[in-house]
């Protein structure tokens, strides 16, 4: 299950990566904010276009990308995120699971370390 739900997801992604958008007017400084070390979190109001926003920040780099709100993972009551990981490190073929780039986390938030997500309880 886990599997399909990544593999649509990666397709939701393309998806959206291949529409037009308005550029934003902070897009002059995303060179300067990628380049930092520093992790990005990007907050706004429900429906504001965070996650869209996150993905033209990172257009023109590789990145995986899973949505949490998705229907089939909420439905769960326990999440085996190891396998999460293995999957989207099968999905997006990166060389090591830690390269893995972006997760919009938004129904639960967590650290991505080395690839190994924890969630914060």
């Amino acid at each position: 299950m886990i599997k399909n739900t990544v593999l649509k997801q990666k397709q939701e992604k393309e998806r959206l990566l291949s529409l037009s958008y308005i550029e934003r007017t902070k897009a002059v400084h995303i060179p300067k904010w990628l380049n930092s070390d520093l992790i990005k979190v990007v907050v706004g109001p429900r429906r504001s276009g965070k996650s869209v926003f996150s993905l033209m920040l990172l257009h023109s780099l590789p990145f995986a990308y899973f949505n949490f709100d998705d229907e089939t993972i909420s439905r769960q009551s326990r999440f085996d995120y190891d396998a999460l990981l293995q999957e989207l490190h099968s999905a997006y073929r990166t060389p090591d699971p830690g390269d893995i780039t972006m997760i919009p986390i938004r129904r639960q938030v967590g650290v991505l370390n080395r690839g190994k997500y924890t969630p914060y309880r």
